[in-house]
Protein backbone atom coordinates (compact mmCIF):
# COMPACT_ATOMS: atom_id res chain seq x y z
CA UNK A 1 0.00 0.00 0.00
CA UNK A 2 1.75 3.28 -0.88
CA UNK A 3 1.74 6.05 1.64
CA UNK A 4 -0.44 9.00 0.95
CA UNK A 5 1.35 11.46 3.45
CA UNK A 6 4.54 11.51 5.24
CA UNK A 7 5.63 12.64 8.80
CA UNK A 8 9.31 13.28 10.29
CA UNK A 9 11.36 15.64 12.30
CA UNK A 10 14.69 16.91 12.15
CA UNK A 11 17.03 18.05 15.53
CA UNK A 12 20.23 19.75 15.59
CA UNK A 13 22.18 20.99 18.70
CA UNK A 14 25.34 22.61 18.43
CA UNK A 15 28.27 23.69 21.11
CA UNK A 16 30.74 26.16 20.58
CA UNK A 17 33.12 28.48 21.94
CA UNK A 18 34.16 31.71 20.51
CA UNK A 19 36.87 33.12 22.66
CA UNK A 20 40.26 32.44 23.17
CA UNK A 21 43.04 30.68 21.34
CA UNK A 22 41.26 26.96 22.06
CA UNK A 23 37.76 26.95 20.43
CA UNK A 24 36.39 23.40 20.85
CA UNK A 25 33.09 23.18 18.35
CA UNK A 26 30.66 19.84 18.41
CA UNK A 27 27.16 19.02 16.66
CA UNK A 28 24.89 16.40 16.58
CA UNK A 29 21.81 16.84 14.18
CA UNK A 30 18.98 14.32 12.96
CA UNK A 31 16.54 13.72 10.07
CA UNK A 32 13.96 10.90 10.32
CA UNK A 33 13.10 8.63 7.47
CA UNK A 34 9.71 11.03 6.61
CA UNK A 35 10.38 14.38 6.92
CA UNK A 36 10.01 16.24 3.89
CA UNK A 37 9.71 20.10 3.66
CA UNK A 38 10.62 20.23 -0.63
CA UNK A 39 7.48 21.93 -1.05
CA UNK A 40 8.80 24.62 1.23
CA UNK A 41 12.07 24.64 -0.25
CA UNK A 42 15.35 22.44 -0.46
CA UNK A 43 16.31 19.46 1.12
CA UNK A 44 19.32 17.15 0.34
CA UNK A 45 18.60 13.96 2.62
CA UNK A 46 16.69 12.29 5.55
CA UNK A 47 16.78 9.09 7.10
CA UNK A 48 20.49 10.57 8.58
CA UNK A 49 21.82 11.82 11.79
CA UNK A 50 25.44 12.79 12.37
CA UNK A 51 27.71 14.80 14.06
CA UNK A 52 31.29 15.80 14.64
CA UNK A 53 34.09 17.65 17.44
CA UNK A 54 36.14 19.52 16.30
CA UNK A 55 38.81 22.03 18.04
CA UNK A 56 40.70 24.99 16.86
CA UNK A 57 43.90 25.98 17.46
CA UNK A 58 44.19 29.96 16.28
CA UNK A 59 46.86 32.46 17.57
CA UNK A 60 45.93 36.10 17.01
CA UNK A 61 48.86 37.96 17.65
CA UNK A 62 51.66 38.67 15.16
CA UNK A 63 55.24 36.97 16.00
CA UNK A 64 58.65 36.16 14.22
CA UNK A 65 56.14 33.82 12.14
CA UNK A 66 52.84 34.91 11.38
CA UNK A 67 50.61 37.93 11.59
CA UNK A 68 48.06 35.08 12.76
CA UNK A 69 47.60 31.57 12.21
CA UNK A 70 45.05 28.64 12.81
CA UNK A 71 44.56 25.00 12.99
CA UNK A 72 41.50 23.11 12.69
CA UNK A 73 40.91 19.42 13.51
CA UNK A 74 38.19 17.37 13.17
CA UNK A 75 36.28 14.25 13.39
CA UNK A 76 33.02 13.27 12.15
CA UNK A 77 30.35 10.40 11.43
CA UNK A 78 27.13 9.99 9.77
CA UNK A 79 24.98 7.01 9.82
CA UNK A 80 21.17 6.09 9.01
CA UNK A 81 18.07 5.26 11.22
CA UNK A 82 18.94 1.97 10.84
CA UNK A 83 22.56 2.26 12.08
CA UNK A 84 24.67 1.57 9.12
CA UNK A 85 27.37 3.99 8.89
CA UNK A 86 27.25 6.44 5.91
CA UNK A 87 30.21 8.55 6.23
CA UNK A 88 33.27 8.44 8.90
CA UNK A 89 36.58 10.72 8.51
CA UNK A 90 38.75 13.09 9.77
CA UNK A 91 39.85 16.60 8.62
CA UNK A 92 42.50 19.07 9.34
CA UNK A 93 43.30 22.43 7.83
CA UNK A 94 45.85 25.26 8.80
CA UNK A 95 46.11 28.91 7.71
CA UNK A 96 48.56 31.43 7.99
CA UNK A 97 49.16 35.14 7.33
CA UNK A 98 52.67 35.47 7.12
CA UNK A 99 54.71 38.59 7.92
CA UNK A 100 54.87 39.69 4.47
CA UNK A 101 51.15 39.18 4.38
CA UNK A 102 51.33 36.91 1.75
CA UNK A 103 48.81 33.28 3.00
CA UNK A 104 49.14 30.09 3.05
CA UNK A 105 47.10 27.09 3.78
CA UNK A 106 46.99 22.91 3.17
CA UNK A 107 44.46 20.79 4.36
CA UNK A 108 43.58 17.09 4.43
CA UNK A 109 40.85 15.01 4.88
CA UNK A 110 40.43 10.83 5.08
CA UNK A 111 37.07 8.72 4.98
CA UNK A 112 36.71 5.29 6.20
CA UNK A 113 34.50 2.85 3.77
CA UNK A 114 30.84 3.60 4.58
CA UNK A 115 27.68 2.54 2.77
CA UNK A 116 25.75 4.46 -0.05
CA UNK A 117 22.04 4.11 -0.82
CA UNK A 118 23.03 6.29 -3.97
CA UNK A 119 25.35 4.52 -5.75
CA UNK A 120 22.65 2.77 -7.55
CA UNK A 121 20.64 6.26 -7.47
CA UNK A 122 17.14 4.43 -5.48
CA UNK A 123 18.03 0.68 -5.65
CA UNK A 124 19.92 -1.46 -2.74
CA UNK A 125 22.80 -0.05 -0.82
CA UNK A 126 26.41 -0.69 -1.48
CA UNK A 127 29.13 0.10 -0.47
CA UNK A 128 31.32 2.98 -0.52
CA UNK A 129 34.86 2.90 -0.76
CA UNK A 130 37.00 5.55 1.25
CA UNK A 131 39.68 8.58 0.34
CA UNK A 132 42.25 10.60 1.66
CA UNK A 133 42.85 14.00 0.00
CA UNK A 134 45.21 16.65 0.25
CA UNK A 135 45.82 20.36 -0.60
CA UNK A 136 47.64 23.30 -0.71
CA UNK A 137 46.89 27.45 -1.15
CA UNK A 138 49.29 30.39 -1.51
CA UNK A 139 48.41 34.29 -2.27
CA UNK A 140 49.95 36.92 -2.03
CA UNK A 141 49.47 40.53 -0.09
CA UNK A 142 45.50 41.47 -0.73
CA UNK A 143 46.71 45.43 -0.43
CA UNK A 144 48.56 45.04 -3.64
CA UNK A 145 47.30 46.59 -7.43
CA UNK A 146 47.98 42.80 -8.46
CA UNK A 147 46.98 39.91 -6.08
CA UNK A 148 47.75 36.41 -7.59
CA UNK A 149 46.34 32.68 -5.43
CA UNK A 150 47.22 29.58 -6.47
CA UNK A 151 45.03 26.10 -5.36
CA UNK A 152 45.38 22.80 -5.90
CA UNK A 153 44.17 19.79 -4.50
CA UNK A 154 44.72 15.05 -4.88
CA UNK A 155 41.77 12.78 -3.69
CA UNK A 156 42.60 9.39 -3.78
CA UNK A 157 40.27 6.30 -3.48
CA UNK A 158 41.09 2.46 -3.48
CA UNK A 159 39.13 1.58 -5.71
CA UNK A 160 41.14 3.89 -8.42
CA UNK A 161 39.02 6.88 -8.86
CA UNK A 162 41.14 9.89 -8.06
CA UNK A 163 41.15 13.49 -8.56
CA UNK A 164 43.35 16.75 -9.25
CA UNK A 165 42.50 20.13 -9.20
CA UNK A 166 44.24 23.47 -9.98
CA UNK A 167 43.33 26.93 -9.80
CA UNK A 168 45.02 30.21 -10.56
CA UNK A 169 43.75 33.28 -9.40
CA UNK A 170 44.45 36.53 -10.50
CA UNK A 171 43.59 40.28 -9.57
CA UNK A 172 44.29 43.38 -11.22
CA UNK A 173 43.22 46.64 -9.33
CA UNK A 174 44.59 49.69 -11.20
CA UNK A 175 42.47 52.13 -9.66
CA UNK A 176 40.55 52.00 -6.40
CA UNK A 177 37.40 52.22 -8.24
CA UNK A 178 38.47 49.76 -11.31
CA UNK A 179 39.16 46.13 -10.65
CA UNK A 180 39.45 42.96 -12.98
CA UNK A 181 39.59 38.98 -11.47
CA UNK A 182 40.62 35.96 -13.56
CA UNK A 183 40.04 32.56 -12.25
CA UNK A 184 41.84 29.83 -14.53
CA UNK A 185 40.30 25.96 -13.05
CA UNK A 186 41.66 22.97 -14.62
CA UNK A 187 39.71 19.38 -13.22
CA UNK A 188 40.93 16.03 -14.36
CA UNK A 189 39.58 13.26 -12.55
CA UNK A 190 38.82 9.40 -13.14
CA UNK A 191 35.94 7.65 -11.36
CA UNK A 192 35.71 4.55 -11.39
CA UNK A 193 32.43 3.20 -10.67
CA UNK A 194 30.12 5.73 -12.22
CA UNK A 195 26.71 5.05 -12.72
CA UNK A 196 25.54 4.89 -16.14
CA UNK A 197 22.04 2.98 -16.30
CA UNK A 198 19.77 0.50 -15.05
CA UNK A 199 18.22 -2.48 -17.05
CA UNK A 200 14.89 -4.91 -15.79
CA UNK A 201 16.07 -8.14 -16.19
CA UNK A 202 14.58 -10.94 -13.73
CA UNK A 203 17.87 -13.19 -14.26
CA UNK A 204 19.60 -10.56 -12.33
CA UNK A 205 18.12 -11.91 -8.87
CA UNK A 206 21.00 -11.04 -6.59
CA UNK A 207 20.26 -7.58 -7.65
CA UNK A 208 16.44 -8.15 -6.89
CA UNK A 209 15.59 -8.21 -10.78
CA UNK A 210 17.83 -5.40 -12.08
CA UNK A 211 21.07 -4.48 -13.46
CA UNK A 212 22.77 -1.71 -12.48
CA UNK A 213 25.46 -0.76 -14.62
CA UNK A 214 28.51 1.39 -13.97
CA UNK A 215 31.85 2.74 -16.08
CA UNK A 216 34.30 4.00 -15.36
CA UNK A 217 34.71 8.11 -16.22
CA UNK A 218 37.74 9.88 -17.09
CA UNK A 219 36.66 13.12 -16.93
CA UNK A 220 38.38 16.81 -17.60
CA UNK A 221 37.37 20.40 -16.87
CA UNK A 222 38.41 23.71 -17.65
CA UNK A 223 36.50 26.67 -16.83
CA UNK A 224 37.32 30.50 -16.54
CA UNK A 225 35.57 33.01 -14.28
CA UNK A 226 36.11 36.89 -15.09
CA UNK A 227 34.78 40.00 -13.28
CA UNK A 228 34.88 43.30 -14.10
CA UNK A 229 33.96 46.12 -11.26
CA UNK A 230 33.63 49.38 -12.67
CA UNK A 231 32.82 52.44 -10.00
CA UNK A 232 31.43 55.11 -12.17
CA UNK A 233 30.30 57.30 -9.42
CA UNK A 234 29.34 56.99 -5.77
CA UNK A 235 25.71 56.19 -7.50
CA UNK A 236 26.52 54.60 -10.61
CA UNK A 237 28.47 51.43 -11.05
CA UNK A 238 28.90 48.53 -13.96
CA UNK A 239 29.56 45.13 -13.26
CA UNK A 240 30.41 42.09 -15.66
CA UNK A 241 30.94 38.48 -15.25
CA UNK A 242 32.05 36.11 -17.70
CA UNK A 243 32.29 31.92 -17.29
CA UNK A 244 33.31 29.90 -20.06
CA UNK A 245 33.95 25.82 -19.35
CA UNK A 246 34.68 22.88 -21.58
CA UNK A 247 33.54 19.43 -19.83
CA UNK A 248 34.38 16.11 -21.62
CA UNK A 249 33.71 12.41 -19.99
CA UNK A 250 34.69 9.23 -21.77
CA UNK A 251 33.16 5.95 -20.29
CA UNK A 252 35.15 2.55 -20.34
CA UNK A 253 34.80 -1.07 -19.30
CA UNK A 254 31.08 -1.35 -18.54
CA UNK A 255 30.15 -3.38 -15.63
CA UNK A 256 27.46 -4.31 -13.45
CA UNK A 257 27.38 -4.80 -9.51
CA UNK A 258 26.80 -8.17 -8.15
CA UNK A 259 25.43 -8.26 -4.55
CA UNK A 260 23.67 -5.38 -2.67
CA UNK A 261 25.93 -4.20 0.26
CA UNK A 262 29.46 -4.99 -0.98
CA UNK A 263 31.65 -3.15 -4.01
CA UNK A 264 31.66 -5.71 -6.17
CA UNK A 265 31.25 -5.77 -10.13
CA UNK A 266 31.56 -7.91 -13.18
CA UNK A 267 33.01 -6.20 -16.28
CA UNK A 268 31.35 -7.05 -19.05
CA UNK A 269 33.73 -9.00 -21.98
CA UNK A 270 35.98 -9.53 -18.94
CA UNK A 271 34.47 -11.08 -16.41
CA UNK A 272 30.99 -11.88 -17.64
CA UNK A 273 29.19 -11.83 -21.11
CA UNK A 274 29.78 -9.65 -24.02
CA UNK A 275 29.69 -6.18 -25.33
CA UNK A 276 30.30 -4.36 -28.76
CA UNK A 277 30.11 -0.99 -29.99
CA UNK A 278 28.13 -0.04 -33.06
CA UNK A 279 30.14 3.22 -33.77
CA UNK A 280 27.33 4.24 -37.12
CA UNK A 281 24.65 4.19 -34.41
CA UNK A 282 26.48 4.99 -31.47
CA UNK A 283 25.47 2.29 -29.58
CA UNK A 284 26.50 -0.40 -26.90
CA UNK A 285 25.06 -3.91 -27.28
CA UNK A 286 25.66 -6.18 -24.00
CA UNK A 287 25.00 -9.73 -23.04
CA UNK A 288 25.33 -10.23 -19.62
CA UNK A 289 25.15 -13.75 -19.53
CA UNK A 290 28.25 -16.32 -19.44
CA UNK A 291 29.34 -16.84 -22.66
CA UNK A 292 27.26 -13.87 -24.06
CA UNK A 293 24.11 -15.51 -23.16
CA UNK A 294 21.19 -13.95 -21.33
CA UNK A 295 18.69 -10.91 -22.49
CA UNK A 296 20.49 -8.05 -24.46
CA UNK A 297 19.99 -4.95 -23.85
CA UNK A 298 21.44 -1.16 -25.37
CA UNK A 299 23.62 1.30 -23.69
CA UNK A 300 23.54 4.69 -25.58
CA UNK A 301 27.27 6.30 -25.54
CA UNK A 302 27.40 8.21 -23.03
CA UNK A 303 30.41 9.91 -23.83
CA UNK A 304 29.83 13.87 -23.51
CA UNK A 305 32.01 16.90 -24.44
CA UNK A 306 30.06 19.82 -23.46
CA UNK A 307 30.97 23.12 -23.49
CA UNK A 308 29.11 26.70 -22.66
CA UNK A 309 29.58 30.43 -22.05
CA UNK A 310 27.59 32.71 -19.60
CA UNK A 311 28.35 36.41 -19.87
CA UNK A 312 26.02 38.85 -17.62
CA UNK A 313 25.87 42.83 -17.44
CA UNK A 314 24.62 44.61 -14.78
CA UNK A 315 24.21 48.32 -15.15
CA UNK A 316 23.49 50.27 -12.23
CA UNK A 317 22.22 54.22 -11.58
CA UNK A 318 20.96 55.47 -8.40
CA UNK A 319 19.30 58.85 -9.84
CA UNK A 320 18.41 60.01 -6.82
CA UNK A 321 18.08 58.69 -2.69
CA UNK A 322 16.06 55.20 -2.80
CA UNK A 323 15.89 54.95 -6.45
CA UNK A 324 17.61 52.87 -9.19
CA UNK A 325 17.44 51.97 -12.76
CA UNK A 326 18.66 48.85 -13.31
CA UNK A 327 19.89 47.92 -17.01
CA UNK A 328 20.90 44.07 -17.26
CA UNK A 329 21.73 41.55 -20.73
CA UNK A 330 23.04 38.27 -20.15
CA UNK A 331 23.75 35.68 -23.15
CA UNK A 332 24.42 31.74 -23.13
CA UNK A 333 25.64 29.62 -25.15
CA UNK A 334 25.93 26.02 -25.06
CA UNK A 335 27.21 23.26 -27.20
CA UNK A 336 26.97 19.26 -26.65
CA UNK A 337 28.23 16.22 -29.08
CA UNK A 338 29.48 12.51 -28.04
CA UNK A 339 33.05 12.84 -29.10
CA UNK A 340 34.65 12.68 -25.47
CA UNK A 341 37.39 13.77 -26.67
CA UNK A 342 39.14 17.20 -25.15
CA UNK A 343 40.38 19.09 -27.66
CA UNK A 344 41.06 22.86 -26.55
CA UNK A 345 40.92 24.89 -29.77
CA UNK A 346 38.29 22.69 -31.13
CA UNK A 347 35.82 23.27 -28.26
CA UNK A 348 36.66 26.80 -28.00
CA UNK A 349 35.55 27.40 -31.63
CA UNK A 350 32.51 25.28 -30.81
CA UNK A 351 31.50 27.39 -27.98
CA UNK A 352 31.72 30.59 -30.02
CA UNK A 353 29.87 29.58 -32.91
CA UNK A 354 26.95 27.86 -30.87
CA UNK A 355 23.68 29.84 -30.74
CA UNK A 356 23.15 32.01 -28.05
CA UNK A 357 20.34 32.91 -26.00
CA UNK A 358 20.25 36.78 -25.06
CA UNK A 359 17.85 38.49 -22.29
CA UNK A 360 17.96 42.02 -21.77
CA UNK A 361 16.00 43.91 -18.79
CA UNK A 362 15.34 47.07 -17.59
CA UNK A 363 14.38 47.22 -13.86
CA UNK A 364 13.53 50.52 -12.25
CA UNK A 365 12.46 51.50 -8.41
CA UNK A 366 10.87 54.82 -7.54
CA UNK A 367 11.20 56.43 -3.57
CA UNK A 368 8.22 58.01 -3.75
CA UNK A 369 8.92 60.92 -0.69
CA UNK A 370 9.90 63.52 0.95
Amino acid sequence: MAAASLSGWSLQSDFNKNNGNIRPNASFWAVSPGFEVNDAGFMMNVDRMGGHAAVNFSKQTPDGFSRYRSLYVAKWNVWNFAGDPMGDGYYGSFHAQLRNYWSIGALAHAGRWAYSDRLTRGGPMMRSPGFTAVGASIEGDERKPVVWEVDGNYETRPDGSWSGQAEIGLTFRPLPTFSIEVGPEFTHELTATQYVRAVTDEAAAAMYGRRYVFAALDQIEFGMETRLNLILSPRMSLQMYLQPLISVGRYTGFKEALQPRTYDFAEYGTDTGTISFDAESGVYTVHPGPGGTGTPFLIPNPDFNYTSLRANTVFRWEFKPGSTLYVVWTQQREDETSDGRFAFNQDISRMMRAPGDNVFMVKMSYWFGR
